[in-house]
């Protein structure tokens, strides 16, 4: 299942994944957040979190799922090391700016907490990889810490992600 909150996405995400689609493998749903109306519950094999805010938030509620893996992504503003979370806002929107999300050390805690390793990060600085600990055993290098796995944010390999226009401290 996808969730897409962008009217303009949703429609490109329908069109690039017609097949899987069609072929009842991929359910996309257009709107903000999942509120369970689906009556979906119990383990799945993936939960992507990516929404530009409250991820962190979102994360910690989510509770009619367990996903075996998650991926979710950071706020890559900040060192390894530093613990930041956006503060909860129901009505956030990203305004190109750097009030997003968590701090990698925030998500590798907060997974902690909720049962998951941090095992990786994206060579772009943009998103964590979690694994359920029941399943992540010995397959990862330890120690799993942000300051091990830390990737800093690279907007210049590709053309994607988010370039800030409006900072939040220094």
């Amino acid at each position: 299942m996808w969730i897409e909150g962008s009217k303009k996405n949703y429609k490109q995400i329908l069109f690039n994944f017609y097949k899987p689609i069609s072929e009842n493998r991929l359910e996309v749903i257009n709107d903000l957040i999942l509120k369970n109306k689906l009556g979906i519950s119990g383990e799945i094999d993936l939960l992507s979190i990516d929404i530009d805010g409250n991820d962190y938030w979102v994360w910690q509620a989510i509770s009619c799922v367990a996903p075996k893996v998650v991926v979710i992504e950071y706020n890559a503003k900040f060192p390894p090391d530093f613990e930041w979370i956006m503060e909860y806002n129901a009505n956030h929107i990203w305004e190109n700016d750097d009030n997003q999300g968590a701090s990698l050390k925030s998500f590798e805690l907060l997974g902690a907490k909720l049962g998951y390793q941090l095992v990786a990060t994206s060579s772009t600085g943009s998103n964590a990889f979690f694994v359920k600990q029941k399943y992540s055993k010995e397959l990862f290098p330890k120690p799993a810490a942000a300051e091990n796995l830390y990737h800093a944010f690279r907007f210049f390999r590709y053309k994607s992600g988010h370039i800030a226009k409006k900072y939040i401290g220094n």
